[in-house]
C-alpha cells in the first residue's frame, strides 16, 4: 500500500501541475519525503535525451548531482584556436629521400662555368643552384611516377618508397616553396623566369607522354623540341636567372643557344647510356627506355633505316610492351640487337660526337663576344666527350 499511495501522490503532483517542474525539490514535498534515500535533484543537470533514464531496475532514474557545468577536454580543443601547428615531416620526407641520393654535380659545374662569363654575385649564386636543384629534384619524383620508373640513381625511386600519392602532394609543395623562394632573391623577373621554364619543362614532358601512350613515333624535329622543353629549360633557367641578378658590364645578352645544345646532349648522351653504359644500367636499370615506351633518338634512326623485316619487328616489341607495361630481359636483347644491327649505336655515338663539337663552337663564340677565355668550360666539357 506504502507503493501505490506514493506512485498516487506522485501522479497527483503531475497531473495537478501546470507550471515546469521547479528547480529543486526540498525533502519537506510528500514526494521526496516518502523516498528519503533521495538527495535533492537539480532539473538542470539532466539531458533533454532518453539517455537520462536508465539505471538497475525497472522505473529507476538515474541523475546527476547539482554541481557547477564545465566543458569536457574534447569540447575545450573544438574551441581552441591556438594549438600548435602541424608536422611537416611526412610532406618533406619523399623530397628530402630523393634530395639524398647521390648525384653527379653537373649543375654546380655549369653554374661555374657560366659565371666566368656572366659575373653573378657569389651571394646568389647559391641561391639559384639551390632553386634549380630543388625544381630538377621535383622533376624527378613526378617523372618517376608518371613513367613508372623503378629506380632513380641506383636506388629505388620515391613513389615506390612512399607511395604516388605522398610523393605528388610532397613536390606540390615544394614546386610552391620554390616559387616563394625565386621571388625573394629576384622578384618578378626571376618568377618570370622560372615559370615560363617550368611551363616549358611541363610541355616536353606532355609531349613525351603522349607519344607514348599512343605508341606514335615523333619525327626527329619533334624529338628535339621535346628535349629543348624537357631538358634544356632547366640549362636554359640556369642561365637566365645568373644572368638577371648580374651587373657585370660584358655579360653576354642570352645563353639561349648554349644551354640548348648542352640538353640536348645530355638527353641524347642519356638515351645511348642506357643501353651501353653498364654502370648506367646499374643506376636506371637495362634498357629501361623499352620498359617505360619511351621514343629515344637512336630508336627513331632505327625504325627510319632499319630493314623492313627488323622494322616491324621493334614495332611489334613496342606494341607489347604497350599491351604489359614492361618488357623482358630478352626482348630487351631482341631490341637491342636490332638497334645494333640497324647501325643506330654508332650513328648515335657519332651524332653525339657532332654535337660535342657544335658545343665547343658556341663556347668560343661566347667568349669571343665577352672577350673572356672561359677554362672551367671547355675543362667540363672535355669531361663529357664520348669515348669510343
Amino acid at each position: 500500500m506504502a507503493t501505490t499511495t506514493t506512485t498516487t501522490a506522485a501522479m497527483d503532483i503531475l497531473n495537478e501541475s501546470t507550471q515546469p517542474f521547479p528547480l529543486h525539490i526540498q525533502k519537506e514535498t510528500p514526494y521526496a519525503s516518502s523516498m528519503p534515500s533521495l538527495a535533492p535533484v537539480d532539473y538542470r543537470a539532466l539531458p533533454e535525451s532518453d539517455q537520462a533514464f536508465g539505471g538497475n531496475g525497472a522505473g529507476e532514474m538515474v541523475v546527476e548531482q547539482e554541481q557547477d557545468l564545465e566543458l569536457s577536454p574534447p569540447q575545450n580543443e573544438l574551441a581552441n584556436t591556438n594549438l600548435p601547428r602541424s608536422t611537416t615531416a611526412p610532406i618533406h620526407a619523399p623530397f628530402q629521400y630523393i634530395s639524398s641520393l647521390p648525384s653527379k654535380g653537373v649543375r654546380d659545374q655549369v653554374v661555374a662555368a657560366l659565371n666566368v662569363w656572366v659575373g653573378a654575385s657569389l651571394d646568389v649564386l647559391p641561391q639559384i643552384v639551390s632553386i634549380v636543384g630543388d625544381i630538377h629534384n621535383i622533376s624527378l619524383m613526378l617523372d618517376d611516377v608518371e613513367d613508372a620508373s623503378p629506380l632513380r640513381r641506383s636506388r629505388p625511386s620515391t613513389h615506390t618508397v612512399f607511395g604516388i600519392p605522398q610523393t605528388v602532394n610532397s613536390a606540390t609543395y615544394q614546386l610552391v616553396d620554390v616559387i616563394a623562394r625565386v621571388a625573394e632573391i629576384g622578384g618578378s623577373e626571376c618568377q618570370t623566369i622560372c615559370t615560363e621554364e617550368m611551363k616549358n619543362m611541363l610541355v616536353g614532358q606532355s609531349l613525351d607522354l603522349h607519344w607514348v601512350q599512343h605508341v606514335s613515333p615523333p619525327s626527329v624535329p619533334e624529338y628535339l623540341q621535346m628535349i629543348d622543353g624537357k631538358t634544356g629549360a632547366l640549362f636554359r633557367m640556369i642561365s637566365r636567372l645568373m644572368i638577371a641578378q648580374s651587373t657585370h658590364p660584358t655579360k653576354p645578352s642570352d645563353l639561349n643557344n648554349l644551354m640548348m645544345l648542352f640538353g640536348r646532349f645530355f638527353q641524347i648522351r642519356d638515351d645511348y647510356a642506357n643501353l651501353v653504359v653498364d654502370q648506367y644500367q646499374e643506376s636506371k636499370g637495362f634498357c629501361e627506355d623499352l620498359d617505360e615506351g619511351k621514343w629515344s633518338f637512336i630508336l627513331l634512326h632505327a625504325l627510319e633505316h632499319a630493314t623492313p623485316s627488323n622494322r616491324a619487328l621493334l614495332r611489334n616489341l613496342l606494341m607489347q610492351r604497350h599491351a604489359t607495361g614492361a618488357a623482358g630481359r630478352g626482348h630487351k636483347q631482341l631490341f637491342l640487337g636490332v638497334l645494333e644491327e640497324s647501325g643506330s649505336l654508332a650513328f648515335t655515338a657519332d651524332a653525339l660526337v657532332s654535337l660535342w663539337g657544335e658545343i665547343e663552337g658556341e663556347i668560343c663564340r661566347v667568349e669571343r663576344e665577352t672577350g673572356t677565355e672561359n677554362r672551367l668550360a671547355r675543362e667540363m666539357l672535355e669531361r663529357l666527350r664520348i669515348q669510343r
